[in-house]
């Protein structure tokens, strides 16, 4: 994932890097990101492990019931017993309840970011080659901040992300 923010914002992303357990923060060098943000963004990636698949907003939201619906039928064809069945439907779905997680400390830091003179503009791709050279296109959108969190984003966009309070 990479944050768009001014300079409060980097402050706050150095004070991320302290953190003990933090997420990884790292300057981006591809300039066709750049491109993407507003002139006055400095701009990181947000990692962990030097991947941010697991940060992703969109993976984290709460399922449809036609989703579990499907999965247990799934499940259920696989010959899987009822109780088997309802703990895998619950590991799946149910959304992590500590706080320490990955994206439950990306969901803080957005948070953070957003108050901050300046705010945040946050954007996603999956990369197909070397994260440096990539050329990448996108659009634009504003979010409040909580629906960001509740909803996610779509990837290649640019989404400006507003403060709700």
């Amino acid at each position: 994932m990479t944050v768009g923010v001014r300079e409060a914002g980097e402050a706050i992303l150095d004070a991320e890097k302290q953190r003990e357990g933090a997420l990884e923060v790292a300057p981006v060098r591809n300039p066709h990101i750049a491109k993407l943000f507003p002139t006055g963004d400095r701009l990181f990636w947000i990692t962990r492990g030097g991947c941010s698949c697991d940060l992703e907003l969109s993976r984290h939201r709460g399922a449809d019931e036609s989703e579990i619906e499907k999965e247990r039928a799934r499940y259920r064809k696989k010959g899987w017993s009822e109780a088997k069945i309802a703990r895998a439907l619950q590991g799946k779905f149910a959304p992590d309840p500590r706080k320490d997680t990955p994206i439950e400390k990306l969901r803080e830091l957005l948070r953070r970011l957003s108050r901050a003179p300046g705010g945040v503009r946050v954007f996603g791709h999956e990369y197909d080659g070397l994260i440096e050279e990539e050329v990448v296109v996108g659009s634009h959108e504003t979010v409040a901040v909580d629906v960001l969190l509740e909803f996610g984003f779509a990837a290649d966009t640019v989404v400006d992300v507003t403060s709700t309070g």
